[in-house]
C-alpha cells in the first residue's frame, strides 16, 4: 500500500465520543495497511504527571500560566503531527486549534482583548497547518456528562461546570458551521457513527 498523507482531526466537548471513534478509524487503517498515527495535547498516562507539574509551580487552572502551559502542549502535537506526515503517515488529532479557538474566544484573558492575540498565538502553535478533515461529534452537554458519570470520572456536576459545556458546545457548533467541519450526530450507535465516518474518509483515499 503506497502511504498517502491525510490529516483528520475530531473535536467535541469531553463525552462526546471522540476516543471511540478515533481508535476505530485507527483499526479500519491499520488493517488496510495505512500508517496511523494519533496525536493528542495531553495523554492520560501523562494526566499525574500534568497534576504534579501544576501544584509544583503553583499553577491554577484559571492563571495565564495555565493558558501558555498548554500551548506548549499544543505546540508538541504540531511537532508529531508534522513528523508524522512527511514520514506519510494517516495523522488523526484528538483536537486541534478549533478548541483551542473555541475556548479563548469566550474564557481566559485572550477573551477580553482583540482576536489578533488569539490567531497569533495559535500560529506560533499550529504555523497554520490545517486538516484535510474535521469532525465535530455533535453531543448535548446533558448526554455527554451522563457518558462520563457511566464512565467514573465523577459523579456529579456543578451548576458553573454545566454553563461551562454549554457554552463551550454551542461556540464550538458555531465554529463548525463558519469553518466548514463535518458535523455527525454523536447521540447515534457507534456503530452507525463509525460508519458516516469511515464513508467520508474512505472517499477522501479513494478507497
Amino acid at each position: 500500500m503506497v502511504p498517502k498523507k491525510l490529516f483528520i482531526a475530531f473535536e467535541g466537548i469531553d463525552g462526546s465520543g471522540k476516543t471511540t471513534q478515533i481508535l476505530l478509524l485507527k483499526k479500519v487503517l491499520v488493517n488496510l495497511l495505512y500508517p496511523t498515527t494519533i496525536t493528542k495535547a495531553k495523554e492520560e498516562s501523562q494526566e499525574v504527571a500534568f497534576k504534579d507539574f501544576m501544584k509544583a509551580f503553583e499553577i491554577n487552572s484559571d492563571s495565564p500560566a495555565f493558558m501558555f502551559l498548554y500551548q506548549a502542549l499544543h505546540r508538541k502535537q504540531f511537532e508529531k503531527t508534522l513528523t508524522a506526515l512527511e514520514n506519510g503517515d494517516i495523522v488523526i488529532a484528538d483536537r486541534w486549534n478549533g478548541s483551542f479557538f473555541v475556548y479563548h474566544l469566550n474564557f481566559g484573558m485572550l477573551a477580553k482583548g482583540p482576536r489578533e492575540n488569539i490567531e497569533l498565538l495559535d500560529k506560533l502553535a499550529f504555523q497554520d497547518l490545517t486538516p484535510d478533515i474535521t469532525f465535530l461529534l455533535d453531543v448535548p452537554p446533558h448526554i455527554a456528562f451522563q457518558r462520563r458519570i457511566r464512565r467514573g470520572e465523577t459523579d456529579t456536576f456543578d451548576a458553573e461546570t454545566v454553563r461551562f459545556y454549554e457554552k463551550v458546545y454551542e461556540e464550538c457548533r458555531t465554529f463548525a458551521i463558519c469553518n466548514n467541519w463535518t458535523i455527525i450526530n454523536g447521540t447515534f450507535p457507534i456503530e452507525t457513527i463509525h460508519r458516516k465516518i469511515w464513508g467520508i474518509v474512505s472517499e477522501k483515499l479513494g478507497q
